[in-house]
């Protein structure tokens, strides 16, 4: 049934975040990790200097690199995404606006210490890919949890795109005048999935699409500054232009008084909204690598400027939306605004084609992360996988309709490992080479992997009651 199927989904992910719990007593070097001795680890760490420094050394490579300014944008476009769409249901779950800004502010704000974090494990390692790190600090066992966690999660984003595409389509053809047959979700969604996302999913070759990433931006950029106009001009306050073409369930809720400092069990599912919303630190490797003159102090700048760029961006989204519509705000909060609405119906185009067009790119990554996996190969595996796996997503999205619940889900199996505890082992086992592990920051660290654990626990449990039994919240 519709009800039992999401805690079916989380037995694996739930038994994988207490394992990686239990992996943290394990010592860093312990026999298990590929490095079981001081002359080892002095002949990586030679060999890591040596390549930083053939890498850094001008004139020795052909690709130049980013510039701190093009990684900061580049950055900033990878970490905003539509997981800001679910933001404002998130504050609307129960958690008042004031503690609602310092939560956004204090968990970007780390998010963005933790991916520097990553930045810095490849700069002590020299490594330069997830797998790379998990290897040369804990060995196979995280490598290959890593990898788990990090398909997983694509599998996930995968399913909340398809969600944005079936109900911002819908709408948008119910703006334009389409048959209600032709705009209905399941419709629309079965037939863009198989009419558009499969060919596009069975290409080989993607470069047409890597520089699509700007198109999302504009459109991310372009919804939050339409969900502040229609706050200021009060389109959907009572008595505004289009309050009357609402259904009831979708126009403003205040229940009396603006909530302002309310901190409850149901300020988890902001904080795993949050989670969402902030991963993007699989490429932290990547953006590393491919940061101009590279040093630990510039990538830094990188991250801090990027990350600041995000929160506000999430803050105004969050904070806009929520004034609006209050405790009515949807999962996906353009499904709140009027099919009348023309600016609206820009918003939904914008965003549905820059997810159409960041669909293949995302479902490449998890292809490629389950054929790592599992070990397949050859063309005619490349392509029943595609029709399997996006059939598979496609099969969730018409039992799960609530966006905003995926987001918060996969923030809280996720989320918590990609940004409270994967950072943190690594970090660690960096700090222990130099016998600095006990000192502040490896307190912070195990603070982090403690939380992260508690956070894919009780927020999954939060989430889940939050979607399929509500009143068990209060």
């Amino acid at each position: 049934g519709v009800g039992r199927h999401p805690l079916a989904e989380m037995q694996l992910p739930l038994a994988f975040a207490f394992a990686l719990w239990c992996h943290v007593s394990a010592p860093p070097h312990s026999p298990r990790t590929p490095v079981r001795s001081l002359r080892v680890q002095r002949t990586l760490r030679a060999q890591a200097e040596a390549a930083a420094e053939a890498e850094a050394a001008p004139g020795q490579s052909g690709n130049p690199g980013s510039t701190v300014p093009q990684s900061i944008g580049n950055l900033a476009k990878n970490i905003i995404g539509a997981g800001v769409l679910s933001l404002p249901a998130g504050l609307a779950a129960g958690t008042g606006l004031v503690p609602a800004l310092v939560l956004a502010t204090f968990l970007g704000g780390f998010a963005g210490y933790a991916f520097n974090l990553v930045g810095r494990a490849c700069d002590a390692t020299g490594k330069r890919t997830f797998r790379e790190l998990g290897l040369a600090t804990r060995g196979p066992g995280l490598a290959k949890a890593m990898d788990y966690v990090c398909t997983t999660k694509t599998f996930v984003a995968c399913l909340s795109y398809s969600l944005v595409i079936a109900d911002s389509f819908s709408a948008i053809f119910s703006s334009f005048g389409v048959p209600p047959f032709f705009a209905n979700r399941q419709v629309v969604l079965f037939g863009l999935t198989g009419c558009l996302l499969l060919p596009l999913c069975l290409l080989r070759n993607l470069s047409a699409l890597a520089n699509t990433s700007i198109l999302g931006s504009a459109g991310m950029l372009y919804t939050t500054g339409f969900i502040v106009w229609r706050l200021l001009d009060g389109s959907y306050a009572p008595g505004g232009l289009y309050y009357d073409s609402l259904p009831a369930t979708m126009r403003p809720a205040f229940a009396g008084s603006l909530n302002l400092w309310s901190v409850n069990i149901n300020t988890l599912v902001l904080v795993s909204a949050l989670s969402t919303a902030f991963i993007a630190h699989y490429n932290a490797p990547k953006f590393y690598d491919q940061l101009s003159n590279r040093s630990v102090k510039r990538f830094s700048t990188v991250v801090y400027v990027s990350f600041g760029i995000s929160i506000l961006v999430y803050v105004t989204t969050m904070v806009a939306g929520y004034l609006t519509f209050g405790t009515a705000s949807q999962g996906l909060i353009l499904n709140n605004y009027s099919t009348h609405d023309p600016l609206a119906t820009a918003s939904r185009i914008a965003v549905g084609f820059a997810i159409v067009c960041t669909y293949p790119l995302a479902f490449s990554g998890l292809r490629d992360g389950v054929i790592s996996i599992w070990g397949l190969q050859g063309k005619p595996v490349f392509n029943r996988l595609t029709v399997g796996l996006l059939g598979a997503i496609t099969a969730l999205a018409v039992v799960i309709r609530n966006v905003g619940f995926v987001n918060n889900l996969s923030g809280s199996l996720f989320g918590s490992s990609v940004i409270y505890i994967f950072p943190a082992l690594l970090i660690l086992s960096v700090l222990a080479r130099s016998k600095r592990q006990n000192g502040f920051e490896g307190k912070v660290a195990r603070v982090s992997i403690g939380c992260g654990v508690v956070l894919s626990l009780i927020g999954t449990v939060v989430a889940v009651l939050k979607e399929f039994a509500p009143k068990v919240l209060g």
